[in-house]
Order: C-alpha cells, then structure tokens, then sequence
C-alpha cells in the first residue's frame, strides 16, 4: 500500500469515527420511560395531586386550596359514573380508526368555489366529508391534522398511538419497525381488555407484535402496487364492521401514498383512488351504530412530487375526519373555531383513550380535543377531560425532569405555577353552587388549554438533548482531517506504515483514557477517536519532516479556485443561501469553468482560443441542465413524456451518451471487441429507452411483467465493470483512458435507469463537459495541469448535477421509487443500494472523470495512475483523488460547525440538520468510492 492510499484509508476512518461521535452528541434521542398509565392510579387522585403539591407548589397556596377542597369531601364538576371507563366515564362502545396515509388536508377538504377546469386530480374527491359537516355539523367534523417532523410514517405512527414526539434521528428507523416499548393507547387497549382488530398496512404488525385478536396484514413497501393493501382492507373492513366483535378497528390504507411516490400528487391515477376511497367511507359511515366512533385521518402529507419527510405545510398538514351517528359536537361553534380547527396529531391520543374509558398513555403530550366533551355545551365535562389531560402532563414532564436535565428549572417551575394556579381555580370552582361555577368554567377552559399548549411548545422548544463535548470532539476530528489532508496536498509527506503503526498506539494509550473520562465517549469509541487522532497528527509531522515538496505561495490559478471555494464555503453559514444551494452551486461551477479558461489564455497560438471556447461551451452547458424538475423512475406521465420536447431530450441524450462511449471504444487496437462492446452498449441504452417507454405506456398492472429489462442492465453492466479492472482484463489490452472510460460506460446504465427518463439530458451534458476537459488535457499537457482547479472544478460538476437531477438538501427529495426498479419487493440491502445509486451515484461518475482527466507523467513508459514526480504533480491521480475527500470534509465540517452553532436555531431541524446528514453521508461515500476507484486504478 503506497503512502498517498494509507493516508485516504485514514481519512476514511477518521471521517466515519467523526460523523458518528458528532451524531451521538447531536441527535440523542429521548429518554422512554418504562412507565405505564394504570386504570386505578388516576393523575387527580387526592394522594396523587397531594404528593405533587408538596414538591412544587413553592406557595403553599395550591395546598391550602387543595386541603379546603378534600375537607370539603372532594366535590367535583362533573357526577359520579357508573364504573364504566378509568379516569372519565367511557362514552362509546367502538372506535375505527382509518388511516389513509399520506392524506394531505387539501386532499380531503371539498373547496366549492374550486374551478373544476384547474385539473387538479386531487381536489374534491372526498366528497363525504363536506357533506357530513355541512348539514350534520353535530356529527361530523374536519380538522386540520399538524403532523410534527420529521413526517415519516414509521414516526407519525408512533406518534398517533403514543402522544409522544419522535426526534430527529427517528427518521432512520423508517425502515426499521421496531415494536413500541413505550405506553400506548394500543397497549391500554389491550390492557383494559378490548378487542383488537387491524387491517392493512403490516407495519403495525411489526410494531405491536402479538397484540391484535385479528389480524389481515399486507405488505408495504412496494410503492408501484398501488392497490393490494386497499383491497385488501376493503374486503375485510365491512364485514369486521357488520361483526361487531371488536372495540377498536384500524384500517390502513395505502395506495394514496403509493401514488405520490410513484408518480406525484396530481397524477391522474390519485382521482381514481381518492374517489375510490370516498366510496368506502361512505358505505362505512352508514353501516356503524350509535356506539361507534369513527376517526379518518392521515399521517402525513406529501410535497407536490408525492415525497415526504420534511416540515413544509404540505408534508405536516394532514386531515383528520371524526364521525359519529350519536351527535358529539356542539351545532354552532361561534367564533372559537375556524371553518376547519387546526389540532396536533397527538392530540388525538388523550382524545380516544378518553373517550373509551381508557388511560391515556403515561408519555402523551397531546391535548384532549375537548370540543368533543361539549356537547351542548356541557362545560363540565370539558373542563374534567382538559384537568385529567393536563395532570397527566405535568406527572409525566416532571418525572422525565428527574431523568433528564433538558428542561430548565425556571421554565419547569414557570408552567408548574400556571398550572397550579389554573387547578386551583378549578378546585375553588367546585366549591361554588352551580350557577357561580359555570361563570369561570369557559375561563377555566381556556386556561387549562394554555398550559397543555404551552407544555408541547416546552417539549418541542427543548426536546433533543445536546451532547456538547461529543458534537466538540467530532467537530475537533473533522477539522484535523482537513488540516492533514492540507498539509499532504502541500507538501506530500513520506509515509510509512510502521510510523503510522506507533504513532496510533502511543495516541491510543495516551488519549483513549482522557477521552473517555473527559469527554465521556465509550471505550469503543475512545480508542477509535484516539487512534483517528495519532493518525492525522502523524501525516501533519511528516508533512513538516520529510517534505517531497518545498513551500510555495499558491500559483494564480489555484490562488483563484481558493477564493471560489472559500466564497462557497462560507455561505454555508446562512439559511437562505443552504435552501438555493443549487443555484449557487451553479454559479460557482459556471465561475470555476470561466476560470479555467482564463488560465489556459496562457496557452500559445489556437490552443489557448479553443480553450478559451471550451470553457464558455461548458459555462453553457452547466446552466442548461435544468434544476431537476419531476426527476425520478416514474415521474413522468405518458402525455408528458411522448411531449415531442421530452422525448428529444431523452433519446438525444442517449444518443449524446451513445457517441461519448463509442468514440472510447474506438480506440480499442482488438476489432472483435470493439464490435462486441459497441452492440453491448447499443444494447443495454436501447434496453433502457424500451424499458422507459413501456414503463409510461403500459397499465398500472402490469408492470411486473417487464422487470427484466433493467435486470440485464445491471447484470451486464456489472460484468463490464468487473472485466475492466480485473488485472487480467480478460486479456483485453487497453490504454488507460480507454479503460476509465468503459469503466464510466459501465455506470451509465443502471445509472441511467434509477434517475428516470429525465436524465439522458443532464448526463449527456455532464459526459460532454467531462470529455471537454479531456480534450483540454491533452492540449495542455501533464506541464500545463495544475491538479487543483481541476479537481475543484469536477467537485462542483458533481455537486451541480446532483441538484440538476431533482436532490436537495431535504428528506423529502429522496427518490423512494429507484429502489423498485428492476423489482415488485423491497429488500433492505438491495433497494438501500438503489437508492444510494440514485442519490449519490453522481459522485461516482465525477470521481472516474476525475481519473480520465489526470495526465500520465511518463506514457511512454508507465500509463500507470500511481506514477509519482516529487517535484511537480505527485501522484497523477491519488493527489487529486485527496484533494476531492478534501473538498467534502471541509463542507461537511463547515455544515457541522454551523449546526454545532445553530443547534437552537428556530430551522435548525427544518435546514440546518438535514443538511448536516446529506453533507455527512456524502462525505463518508466519497472517501469509500474515491479508494474504491484508486484501487481499481491500480490495474488499469
């Protein structure tokens, strides 16, 4: 192993060993308290309200209250009930919840003004919804459903059964359903015994495992199948409901999320399916009794391109539909409400576990929907449901600051008072006759949905817990990473693995213990960090030690890729420049592509001109990539993608693409395998393009059926890659550059095909400018490369089309739908790889340009990458294969810099922490291809 790949293995590490001890300090997640609600331990019980006083109620004024209240034989507000229900009487026999996932609001809500001739495909299809609540408005009631991120479906499921708020880092067991260990209104259920039925989505299996009585589970991951889980649901919903031999129903339709990730929010397909839906409600709706309740709702949204994940209105706003032949709501709601009142999605917990007579859940922080215990405007019952909400609360916030010291005590000891002031209000209530009392109640109401409001904003305020000194250490590592690989670029130090070897262990022995006593790191991880740490030390000694190369100022041209790149960097600080990263991006690679053709003015006679042209055809071309509009497998509809525009842009991009590989494969010496390897390549992009068009113009079921096509793509493709960097090469001699080539010719296609059709245009410009600067390499010559601009300038190539070809920094721009192309199911390992080709795959093709574009220093002897000069341009590849790990530690340390600094920031979690993730993951990738393709370089 040569110096220059010790040191990009030890990047490599350092980086992951940084990423991870950043992460734990960053997106810890909350403490579960393995606490249950229990029917006969009442958060209002005297003993229960007596021990809280005495520990928070610094006055002395609420116990007073209080023991003049239980002297009193502790009246309340509401009349004793017949024992049918635990904290509050139970009000009906049966509850159905239908989760229609994905269910945006504007989904749902029946707008009448609505031109019909807008064509939107999803608007006033569910048309029960407006009917029920405009002429039985004591039955029936739509809400606006506010989802908190991150708007997964694994999280927002959690969310609804426990009233808790996932964090952050929940997103990263989306795929992973773990059953809930935590109080849930599920388990109570359960626990009350109930009878439990579900239907649908097999994800709830997964989260309560052994707990239903009766279950019709569908598998849910395979987007393209947009309706065996919803037929499946409808032939068991009626006749479980016809039964009755259950108390709570769940029945989890899919197909409308389905369609958003396949396609989009307006695709045709989703008219037919919300219609569909509205139709299964409504046979419903007339086959419940008077004892049921009916609760329809979504989880979360979706963005107009049918993702979701992030925290725009259209991912957070659901619906929520509650409905009941028994009225339950008050018949004129005044000008407390909107038209359609806006409530939390965990509001929904305390609401049915109350309604049921059962606990509500020990970590729920949702507020009881109390407009539900008003009917005629019953203010006692509101008042008795909102009081044992808000007791439940405060037990738990205060047994979780016993846990935890996330809560600051001024703020704790702040809404301790105002709720201890609103319940001694309460009490004191109670002992009025009944006229006084229902003078306060209203303002007893209103006072006890402040503090329930004011606890979920604590919670949402102060919710993650910060680790500083992991987040410092992490920091601490991914700077010295940079530093180390600036002082090798510079200086190219003489490594050796001995040296290495002592350095790391004199650093474990010495640092590990002090890591792990200060900063509080595992064992584990204080060894890791502590040898990362020897390591880069290590390279920073020899850089000053053994130098091959002497201090120089930085030339004009690398000086002017420096300023670039510190104008990029550090906009990286700001909010508004991280959500238009793409445009800036843009300009910077339009800048850097200007700026190497202002260098080569140095050139003598026509080269430097055509150098000069070159440079502004690649301006052009990075601008014209577009800025990712509908990108995607699936993303288009048939109408737009027979558009003579778009069908231009596809198969000319092919053919751009077909003529960039045959030119390479021409210069193979063997005739036999030019022929072969040119009908491989025709073959394979006339695979994709068949593929395409029967994918927009066959039926939605039957897709299927050709699953095949892409399948030989990947096969070939990957025995194409294997052949070129075999060492043997199956005895095919090739030239270096003939050999990357085929090596990106391989790519192409699977590449190709998890992007959509979409994307023939934006590579095809890529592949142009990459053989642009080739060809500016070879007029140039291996004098005239200064390594450094070029490497920058193919680092924004790679970055500008990862914007280009529809990604963003944001969870909800993930392309779910490429990890189904090829195959019906979702399998973790090969789906996660499609998906990572997806996103990040134009990394990979900057990395093997960045090959292509490296000169040989001596081809007349050694085509070899590896070749080293100590005087000039060090290793022709490995240096500028650093450099690009460079590039990505620096933005991804800047990115965590700037969340360590803006951890409170109001977008922290909108912006910030996102971009932290994409920029982190993309780090990490880069070193793993960048040694990956040194490697392979090796045996070119």
């Amino acid at each position: 192993m040569s110096g220059a790949q010790l040191f990009m293995a030890c990047l490599l590490v350092a980086h992951i060993v940084s990423v991870y001890v950043f992460m734990v300090g960053f997106m810890l997640t909350r403490i579960e308290l393995p606490r249950r609600s229990e029917c006969d331990a009442s958060p209002t019980a005297y003993d229960a309200v007596r021990e809280f006083a005495a520990v928070h109620d610094l006055s002395g004024d609420y116990s007073r209250r209080l023991e003049r209240w239980h002297a009193a034989g502790s009246p309340s507000v509401v009349p004793e009930w017949d024992g049918n229900g635990c904290w509050m009487q139970r009000r009906f026999r049966k509850a159905v919840l239908v989760v229609v996932d994905a269910l945006r609001f504007d989904f749902a809500h029946y707008d009448q003004d609505l031109d019909h001739d807008e064509h939107l495909n999803f608007r006033n299809r569910l048309k029960l919804f407006e009917r029920i609540s405009s002429t039985s408005p004591e039955h029936g009631r739509l809400y606006v459903f506010e989802a908190d991120p991150p708007t997964t479906t694994m999280q927002r499921l959690k969310a609804l059964v426990t009233g808790g708020m996932p964090t952050f880092i929940d997103f990263s067991s989306n795929f992973d359903s773990n059953a809930i260990r935590e109080d849930n209104i599920v388990h109570q259920f359960r626990k009350s015994g109930l009878h439990l039925v579900m239907m649908g989505d097999d994800t709830w299996i997964n989260l309560f495992p052994n707990t239903f009585h009766k279950a019709y589970p569908y598998p849910s991951f395979n987007v393209k199948d947009l309706h065996t889980v919803d037929d499946g649901v409808i032939a068991h919903l009626r006749p479980e409901v016809d039964a009755g031999a259950f108390d709570l129903l769940i029945a989890h339709f899919l197909g409308v999320d389905h369609i958003g990730h396949r396609f989009y929010a307006n695709h045709p397909t989703m008219k037919d399916k919300l219609t569909q839906l509205d139709g299964v409600l409504d046979d419903l709706v007339g086959a419940l009794d008077n004892d049921t309740i009916l609760f329809v709702f979504g989880d979360h949204g979706m963005t107009s391109d049918g993702n979701h994940g992030g925290t725009t209105a259209k991912e957070a706003n659901a619906a929520l539909f509650v409905y009941s032949k028994r009225a339950i709501f008050p018949r004129s709601t005044g000008l407390r409400h909107p038209i359609h009142p806006s409530i939390k999605q965990v509001d929904l917990v305390p609401t049915v576990s109350l309604l049921m007579g059962t606990p509500i859940p020990y970590a729920n922080l949702g507020m009881v929907i109390s407009d539900m215990f008003g009917l005629n405007g019953d203010l006692a019952q509101r008042v008795h449901a909102l009081r044992t909400n808000a007791w439940q609360v405060q037990r738990y916030l205060h047994e979780y600051s016993t846990e935890s010291d996330v809560f600051e005590t001024e703020s704790m000891q702040h809404l301790t008072s105002e709720f201890l002031a609103v319940d001694g209000q309460y009490l004191d209530a109670t002992l009025e006759d009944a006229g006084r009392r229902n003078v306060v109640l209203e303002d007893i109401v209103s006072r006890y949905e402040k503090v329930l409001l004011r606890s979920g904003e604590l919670c949402r305020e102060k919710w993650t817990v910060f680790n500083l000194e992991f987040m410092a250490h992490g920091l601490f590592l991914t700077i010295l990473t940079a530093l180390a690989a600036t002082c090798y670029v510079g200086f190219e130090p003489v490594l050796s693995a001995p040296g290495m070897a002592k350095s790391v262990l004199a650093s474990v022995v010495m640092l590990s213990p002090i890591t792990h006593i200060v900063v509080g790191l595992s064992a584990l991880s204080s060894i890791a960090s502590s040898a990362c740490i020897g390591a880069l030390l290590r390279v920073i000694y020899d850089a000053f030690v053994s130098a091959r190369r002497d201090f120089v100022f930085p030339s004009i041209p690398v000086a002017g890729t420096l300023f670039i790149i510190g104008c990029y960097m550090e906009g990286l600080f700001t909010s508004s420049l991280i959500s238009q990263d793409g445009l800036a991006v843009r300009y910077f690679a339009v800048s850097m592509a200007l700026l190497l053709g202002l260098f080569d003015l140095r050139l003598p006679g026509v080269d430097g001109f055509i150098s000069v042209l070159s440079a502004l055809a690649i301006a052009i071309l990075l601008r014209i990539m577009g800025e990712g509009e509908s990108f995607g497998p699936g993303a288009l509809l048939s109408d737009e993608f027979f558009s003579p525009s778009q069908l231009f842009q596809t198969y000319a991009g092919l053919v751009v693409l077909a003529a960039f590989m045959v030119a390479q494969i021409s210069k193979l010496n063997q005739p036999v395998m030019r022929v072969l390897l040119t009908v491989w390549l025709a073959s394979i992009l006339v695979v994709i393009g068949v593929y395409w068009y029967k994918d927009v113009s066959t039926t939605l079921d039957s897709h299927a059926s050709f699953h095949y096509l892409p399948n030989y793509v990947y096969v070939t493709s990957a025995f194409a890659a294997l052949s070129v960097t075999s060492s043997s090469k199956f005895g095919v001699k090739t030239n270096r550059d003939t050999s990357i080539s085929l090596l990106l010719g391989a790519l192409t296609g699977p590449l190709l095909l998890v992007q959509g059709a979409r994307s023939p245009s934006v590579y095809a410009a890529a592949y142009s400018i990459i053989g642009l600067l080739e060809a500016r390499r070879k007029r140039i010559g291996s004098r005239g490369w200064t390594g450094i601009p070029e490497t920058t300038f193919m680092w924004f190539l790679g970055v500008r089309v990862y914007f280009a070809t529809g990604h963003t920094n944001a969870f909800s721009s993930l392309q779910v739908s490429a990890a189904f192309v090829g195959f019906e199911t979702f399998e973790f390992y090969r789906s996660g790889a499609l998906l990572a080709l997806n996103t990040f795959g134009m990394y990979l093709v900057c990395i093997i340009g960045l090959a292509l574009l490296c000169p040989d220093l001596d081809e007349a002897s050694s085509p070899r990458l590896h070749k080293r000069d100590s005087r000039h341009l060090g290793y022709a590849f490995e240096r500028p294969a650093i450099c690009m790990m460079f590039l990505n530690a620096v933005r991804a340390g800047l990115s965590t810099l700037n969340t360590l600094i803006q951890r409170r920031h109001l977008m922290v979690w909108d912006i910030f922490a996102p971009k932290l993730v994409f920029d982190t993951v993309a780090m990490v990738l880069v070193d793993v291809l960048v040694v990956a393709v040194v490697r392979a370089a090796r045996r070119l």
